[in-house]
Formats: C-alpha cells, sequence, structure tokens
C-alpha cells in the first residue's frame, strides 16, 4: 500500500505491485478503517535526512518508529484531544510528518494543514482555526519576530510551541506573542529518532529520555 499526495497515475505505473490510494481520497468522508498486514517492525515510510552532516539519506523507518516518536510527543508536550496543531511544511520532513501529525492523530486532537509558509496568513491562521500549538522552524522564527505587528498575533489560543534551532530569544519571542516558547533542549535525527526530549511546562527544557527502536511491554 502506497499513499501519495500527488501523480496517483505515475505511482500505478512504477509500482503495479501495491495499491495506491490518493491522500485525497483519506480526506473524503469515511468511516471505513484501512485494512493492513502490517507489523511494528515493518517498514512504515522512507524518510530523507536534511543532509546537515553531509549527503542526504533516506531512512528506513519502522511503524513502531513513528509510534513511538509520536508519543515522545504527547507526554513532555502534554498533547490531548483538545489541541489543534498547525503544519505548513513539507509532509516528506519527519517534523510535520511524526512530530506534528501523528500525535494529534493519536490523541483525537485536530490538524490544520497547510500548502506552504505564508508570513502574513500565519497568525490569522491561527486565530481562525483555533491553533494551540505548532513547531516553529529557527527560520520562521526569526520571520515572524522581524514582521510588523499585527493584531491577530496576541488573539491565538497558542499554548505552547517549539523550535531548533532558536536564534530569537525566548523571553522576547514570549513577551511578543503572548506564549511559551520551548528554544529546542532535545536531542535526535532522523535515523534515531528524538532520544531527549524537552518538556514544555519545564523552565530551561529539560529533557526526558525515550528510546525510538524498541518498545517493550511486561
Amino acid at each position: 500500500m502506497l499513499i501519495v499526495t500527488g501523480g496517483a497515475q505515475d505511482a500505478e505505473a512504477r509500482f503495479p505491485h501495491l495499491e495506491i490510494i490518493s491522500f485525497d481520497s483519506l480526506m473524503a468522508d469515511r468511516n471505513d478503517h484501512i485494512v493492513s498486514t502490517a507489523t511494528e517492525t515493518d517498514t512504515a515510510v522512507v524518510i530523507f535526512t536534511s543532509g546537515t552532516t553531509g549527503v542526504s539519506k533516506g531512512c528506513l523507518l519502522s511503524h513502531r518508529y513513528a509510534v513511538r516518536t509520536a508519543e515522545n510527543m504527547i507526554g513532555p508536550f502534554r498533547l490531548t484531544a483538545d489541541d489543534v496543531a498547525y503544519t505548513p511544511y513539507s509532509l516528506s520532513h519527519i517534523g510535520p510528518a511524526f512530530y506534528d501529525i501523528l500525535p494529534t492523530l493519536m490523541t483525537g486532537g485536530r490538524v490544520v494543514l497547510r500548502d506552504g509558509f505564508s508570513l502574513s496568513a500565519f497568525w490569522p491562521e491561527l486565530v481562525r482555526f483555533g491553533v494551540t500549538w505548532f513547531m516553529c522552524l529557527g527560520s520562521v522564527q526569526q520571520l515572524l519576530y522581524a514582521a510588523p505587528p499585527c493584531p491577530e498575533e496576541r488573539l491565538h489560543k497558542v499554548t505552547r510551541c517549539w523550535s531548533t534551532p532558536a536564534p530569537v530569544p525566548k523571553a522576547d519571542f514570549d513577551r511578543r506573542f503572548g506564549l511559551h516558547f520551548l528554544p529546542g533542549g532535545g536531542y535526535g535525527s532522523t535515523d534515531a529518532g528524538w532520544v531527549v526530549v524537552p518538556q514544555w511546562d519545564h523552565p530551561g527544557g529539560n529533557g526526558e529520555i525515550h528510546g525510538a527502536g524498541h518498545h517493550h511491554h511486561s
């Protein structure tokens, strides 16, 4: 089974042995579930690294990896069914896929998917959709802080957001936008997962150690 955001016909031609499902069809009003024979150690997705330390590499990530990575967000960030996540980033990156969308789906919350970042639409959309948290890339944090003030930047319901790196000082960012910004504090990678996770309600971003690879049940 392969879920694609576009080019379904090309995918069917290239992968005739797979069932091709368009992402749009999953967004339709349907209450049935996708039946899968996959096990937790089977490959769920191939996500490429950002290439920080060399040539970008494709990582074969398992279903267990995806679930554990999402769980590593749910606990430290205190995510519940009342939360609304906002992500304008590409789903080919591990951040929006496993840090934003999957944990929100697992807790029964809502996700606002935007096709690309827009500086002018950012705060108005957060207000419009009742967003409560978001991931803020370092470059996005700089753009938001450098932009002229707008009324919506203080009318939102955002309680926390996080970023790595965090070029704008936390105190300045919090004061202007009226939220709790968590500047990094963790450690992880695409292939290893988020190994040390910052907790949003601890000053200084104290870490909570998790393992992305193995999950044992007693």
